[in-house]
C-alpha cells in the first residue's frame, strides 16, 4: 500500500503524442505508473508496461524508478533506470510525456511587467497564428487605405468645389431671372429671394439695385451690400465669383436690359478651401495615422519574433543534440507546424548507424535480413478487410514484390525481403538503415505519408519510368511496426 503524506501538492501534466491529456494534483507520496487500470497514474497504451515505473514525491524532490518495463523511461532523449529531480520533472514514457513545473519559482517583479506583457502577446499570437496573420494583413491594408486617403480626398474636394460653384451659379442666375420683370418695372415690393435662400449651402441671397443698395430681403432693404469688389463687378457687367468675409463664395449675377444694368442677384455659398490651400486630415488625423503606423510596426515585429525565435531555438537545440550525441531534442515546440519539424529531427537523431545492431525489444523479431523464402508472416488481416481475424492470412514468402518492415518510432528498416534492393535508390539497403538512407526524396515522402495516414492503405508513386503501388499491412502483434509492400505496376 502506497504511503501518502498530506502537504503541498504539485500539478503533473500528462501529454500523449504532444497533446495535453490530463493535469492532476499530487501530494507527497509514492505512485505507481502503468497501463494496469489499478495504477495510480494510468498510462493506457500498449507500449507502456502494466507496472512501468514508480514516482516518489517528497517536499519538491521527485524520484522516478523503472519497474522493469519493456520500453523504459527517457529524460532528454536518454534512457534512465532511476533518477532524482529537484522542483521540476520532465520524463518520457513513450508515447507519454510527464511534466511537473517548478511551483516554488518566484513571480516576476514589477520591473519585468513590460516583458511579461510582450510575452503574453507572443503566446496569444502563437496560439492563434491564423487570426494573428489576418490581423497583421488587415492592419497593413488599413494603413495603405489611410495613406491613400489624402490624395483621394484632395481630388474629391476639387470635384466638390466645381460642383458647388456650378450649383451656386445656377441659383444666382435663377434668382436674377425671376426678379428681372420687377427690376425692369421698378416694383421693388415684388422682388423676392425665396426659394433660393432656403437651398442647402446658401448662407444668404440678396437682390441689389444698380447702385448696390439691397432691395430684398425686406429686413435689409436700403442697406448697401458690403463687398469690396461690388463696384468692379458692376463695371464689368458679367458673372463674378469672389471671396466673402465669412470664407463664403460670393456669386454675383448682373441683371441687364440691353445696355442698361437693372441690378444684380448675389448668392453667398458656404466656403470650401481655396484651390491653392493644403487639404488634409488636420493635426488629429496625422497623429492617429502615426499611431497606426507605429502599431503596424510593433505587430510586424512581434509576429516576426514569434516565428523566428522558436526556429532559432530549435536550431540551437539541434546543434547541441548533435554535439552531445542525444537521441532526441529537449525542445518544446510552441505551435503545430514547428512540432512537425521537431519530430522530423527526432527521427534523424534516433537513426542507428548501419553497422550498429538494433536492440532486442519485446514483441519485435530479429532485425537481420530475412530471405523471402524463409521470412515470417505478419498478419495480413487488415489488408483483406473481409477476412476474419482467425482465418489463415497469406504468408509474406508468397509475395514476389519487395517488402519491408519499418519501425514507427525511429523510421528505420527492421526487416527487408531478399529482392528489396531492386527498388530505386541505394542498392546496399539493409536492416537498421533510416528511410533517408534507403530511399530517394519522392519515395521517402510517399512512405512517410502512408505510415502516418490513418485510413489510407494504398498509395501510388512514380519513380523514373516505373510506377509503384505501396500497400500498408498492419500486424496487430507488432503495433510499433508497419509492413509496406512495393508492387511494380507493369504497363
Amino acid at each position: 500500500m502506497d504511503h501518502r503524506v498530506i502537504g503541498m501538492s504539485r500539478d503533473i501534466q500528462i501529454f500523449q503524442d504532444g497533446k495535453l491529456r490530463e493535469t492532476r494534483s499530487l501530494a507527497d507520496g509514492t505512485y505507481r505508473l502503468g497501463r494496469d487500470p489499478s495504477s495510480d497514474i494510468l498510462l493506457a497504451d500498449a507500449a507502456v508496461s502494466k507496472t512501468h515505473a514508480t514516482l516518489t514525491i517528497e517536499q519538491g524532490t521527485f524520484i522516478i524508478k523503472d519497474a522493469g518495463s519493456a520500453n523504459g523511461i527517457f529524460h532528454q532523449g536518454k534512457k534512465i533506470a532511476e533518477q532524482t529531480f529537484q522542483n521540476t520533472l520532465d520524463i518520457e514514457i513513450k508515447p507519454f510525456t510527464l511534466r511537473i513545473t517548478d511551483a516554488s519559482r518566484p513571480k516576476p517583479e514589477k520591473g519585468n511587467q513590460a516583458g511579461g506583457f510582450l510575452n503574453r502577446i507572443q503566446i496569444i499570437s502563437l496560439a492563434n497564428i491564423k487570426a494573428s496573420s489576418f490581423a497583421l494583413v488587415f492592419a497593413i491594408m488599413l494603413f495603405t487605405l489611410i495613406a491613400g486617403y489624402l490624395p483621394l480626398k484632395k481630388q474629391a474636394t476639387g470635384f466638390q468645389r466645381e460642383e458647388v460653384l456650378k450649383t451656386g451659379i445656377l441659383l444666382a442666375r435663377y434668382l436674377g431671372e425671376i426678379n428681372r420683370p420687377f427690376l425692369a418695372d421698378r416694383t421693388s415690393a415684388m422682388v423676392r429671394v425665396t426659394p433660393v435662400n432656403a437651398e442647402d449651402g446658401v448662407i444668404y441671397a440678396v437682390v441689389v439695385d444698380a447702385d448696390g443698395r439691397i432691395i430684398a430681403p425686406k429686413e435689409k432693404q436700403g442697406d448697401f451690400f458690403d463687398w469690396e469688389a461690388l463696384a468692379q463687378a458692376f463695371k464689368e457687367g458679367k458673372l463674378t465669383i469672389g471671396e466673402g468675409a465669412q470664407n463664403e463664395k460670393i456669386i454675383f449675377y448682373p441683371v441687364r436690359q440691353q445696355t442698361q444694368t437693372l441690378g444684380a442677384a448675389i448668392v453667398g455659398f458656404a466656403g470650401l478651401p481655396a484651390a491653392g490651400e493644403t487639404i488634409g486630415m488636420g493635426g488629429m488625423g496625422y497623429f492617429l495615422l502615426t499611431i497606426l503606423f507605429c502599431l503596424s510596426i510593433l505587430v510586424s515585429y512581434l509576429m516576426t519574433k514569434a516565428f523566428l525565435n522558436p526556429l532559432i531555438a530549435l536550431n540551437e537545440h539541434v546543434e547541441v543534440a548533435i554535439k552531445e550525441g542525444r537521441a532526441a531534442l529537449d525542445f518544446k515546440a510552441p505551435y503545430k507546424e514547428l512540432d512537425h519539424l521537431k519530430r522530423a529531427f527526432d527521427r534523424l537523431l534516433m537513426r542507428k548507424p548501419p553497422s550498429a545492431p538494433i536492440p532486442e525489444e519485446n514483441n519485435h523479431p530479429s532485425t537481420e535480413r530475412i530471405p523471402a523464402s524463409a521470412s515470417p508472416a505478419p498478419d495480413m488481416g487488415l489488408h483483406q478487410k473481409s477476412e476474419s481475424i482467425g482465418s489463415s492470412p497469406p504468408q509474406m514468402n508468397e509475395l514476389k514484390s519487395p517488402w519491408c518492415v519499418i519501425d514507427r518510432e525511429t523510421y528505420t528498416l527492421r526487416r527487408i525481403s531478399d529482392n528489396f534492393g531492386q527498388l530505386p535508390g541505394s542498392p546496399d539497403r539493409k536492416a537498421g538503415m533510416h528511410l533517408i538512407e534507403a530511399f530517394d526524396a519522392d519515395m521517402i515522402q510517399a512512405v512517410s505519408q502512408l505510415m502516418e495516414a490513418k485510413n489510407e492503405e494504398m498509395l501510388t508513386v512514380v519513380q523514373g519510368e516505373k510506377t509503384y503501388t505501396l500497400r500498408r499491412i498492419e500486424n496487430p502483434a507488432e503495433k510499433n511496426n508497419v509492413t509496406l509492400v512495393f508492387e511494380d505496376n507493369i504497363s
